[in-house]
């Protein structure tokens, strides 16, 4: 058995044997305590902790079907987090997006967990771009740059988290093929859960400490062909107003959640018009 697996089993164990001992007490009055152990775990982010009391929710009280949805969105949010971790980002935010008929806990464990996808989205789309940056300059011949560009990459803390996993693999790739005096790279595998299209057409002059949040407007001129740069400027005051940092996100990217929050007869962009015209 996994460890992973193994601890998840203990702690239903656990929880159905704390639950268990309070037998004296009705049934549903057990199946709240359990609900509220549940609320609990999963305000700390342990997920499959909070499965395992909703379960046991649903054992004490059969007829609560509420309990069962809880288990569920608990789950789904499991999932979820796992797929981000695993890079497979797109899915990771469709699935707790999805997560639905759950606790107060469960929904601001729902709306941290998305917030946290998509900020792990734009720091991949800014990490591919660093690599196409280390390309660029290689394929001009400028293999000190390149490497240069590639050493800072991964000096950055963050890529050494799961969810980058593969970027760091590609820059690791990239940086033996420039040490090899190399000029032709590894080929490109960005993960089809990150939209990183934008990142091969900007220049390469573009400051790499600023690469999430100054990407040029013809990096996607579709996206910013209908909508004004007095409307981006206005978007991203207000997505500021309420505590939204815009700083990773381009002015293509602005223009994209302008155009979602016009489509639904908006004037005014909020963060969830971001999150929307990404999936």
């Amino acid at each position: 058995m996994k460890k992973k697996g193994l601890l998840v089993t203990l702690t239903t164990i656990t929880a159905l044997a704390l639950f268990g001992a309070a037998c004296g007490n009705s049934n549903n009055s057990v199946s709240k305590d359990a609900i509220k152990s549940g609320d609990t775990s999963i305000s700390g982010d342990n997920y499959a902790a909070a499965a395992a009391y909703y379960k046991v929710a649903t054992t004490y009280g059969k007829s609560d079907s509420k309990a069962k949805n809880y288990a569920t969105a608990a789950n789904q949010l499991a999932s979820a987090n796992k797929k981000m971790d695993n890079y497979q980002l797109k899915a990771a935010l469709s699935e707790a997006k999805a997560t639905s008929k759950g606790t107060d806990a469960i929904n601001t464990a729902k709306k941290r967990l998305v917030k946290k996808i998509t900020l792990t989205q734009q720091t991949a789309k800014a990490f591919n771009h660093e690599i196409a940056l280390a390309k660029k300059s290689a394929s001009n011949g400028n293999t000190d740059s390149a490497l240069g560009t590639i050493n800072d990459l991964l000096g950055d803390k963050d890529i050494q988290s799961k969810p980058y996993y593969r970027i760091q693999i590609k820059a690791l790739e990239l940086k033996v093929s420039l040490l090899k005096g190399s000029t032709t790279t590894t080929s490109s595998n960005t993960d089809s859960t990150i939209n990183s299209s934008s990142s091969s057409s900007s220049t390469a002059t573009t400051s790499s400490s600023s690469v999430a949040s100054s990407e040029s407007d013809h990096d996607d001129s579709s996206a910013t062909a209908n909508v004004t740069s007095a409307e981006i400027s206005q978007a991203r005051k207000d997505l500021e107003s309420e505590g939204v940092d815009v700083s990773a996100w381009s002015n293509s990217d602005i223009a994209k959640a302008v155009q979602n929050a016009k489509k639904y007869g908006r004037t005014k962009v909020t963060e969830s018009d971001m999150e929307n015209y990404q999936n």
